[in-house]
């Protein structure tokens, strides 16, 4: 076990979790070992082991491109496309109450800027109109070969005629083609993590973000 596993014991991470709020699932693991030198942005989900690459780093790349590097030695070594009911999950496990589809609710707005924070965004209108993430699948649509689901979510900051306030659409509204490439759009790029680093990594985040509340509350 690792450094951190003989520092934190199991009823010190529960009590840390306790003392969070339900978005300390997820935590910051930027630079990560385990993420490609290229792409060293990426978020943990303490709660499914799984270490997620940030929702732009695989940004105005088509779904052919990105998946002829996941292969050992590739720009994505060791990674996969999640599939649309993991990248579900890692949204409930940041906080967001509801994934169904369409205007979630203000009562998810922290949550999703929480998420939108550390995750990133594929999408950020400078009006300040809408900041979203949108990132393609490892779900296909039934019966097609060619073309692939996407997942998004944000924010609307102003109302034309979509709505105001956090969205979650799972999937996307549209097939994205595999050879498409759009400057807001991104691939969901998952991979396991062996459990002493997962549980190393959700000790770090944890503890940083229980030290940052104190701070706060003097």
């Amino acid at each position: 076990m690792g450094r951190f596993t003989r520092v934190f014991s199991a009823s010190d991470l529960l009590a840390i979790l306790m003392a969070s709020s339900s978005s300390a699932a997820v935590v910051n693991a930027d630079g990560d070992p385990l993420t490609p030198p290229l792409h060293p942005g990426a978020v943990l989900d303490t709660t499914t082991g799984l270490l997620w690459l940030d929702s732009y780093e695989g940004i105005f790349r088509s779904y052919n491109d990105v998946s002829n590097k996941l292969d050992p030695g590739g720009e994505f070594a060791g990674y996969r496309y999640a599939t649309l009911a993991e990248l579900g999950v890692l949204w409930k496990d940041f906080g967001l109450t509801d994934v169904s589809g369409g205007l979630i609710g203000t009562a998810n707005t922290t949550a999703m800027q929480g998420l939108l924070s550390i995750w990133g965004h594929t999408h950020l209108d400078r009006r300040g109109s809408d900041e979203y993430a949108h990132v393609l699948t490892a779900d296909r649509p039934l019966g097609s070969t060619t073309t692939h689901l996407s997942g998004a979510v944000g924010i609307y900051y102003e109302d034309f005629g979509l709505g105001f306030g956090p969205f979650a659409v799972l999937p996307e509204t549209g097939n994205w083609n595999d050879d498409f490439a759009n400057s807001n759009q991104s691939s969901a790029l998952v991979r396991s993590v062996p459990e002493s680093s997962s549980i190393a990594l959700a000790a770090f985040g944890l503890v940083a973000l229980a030290a940052y509340r104190l701070r706060r509350r003097k």
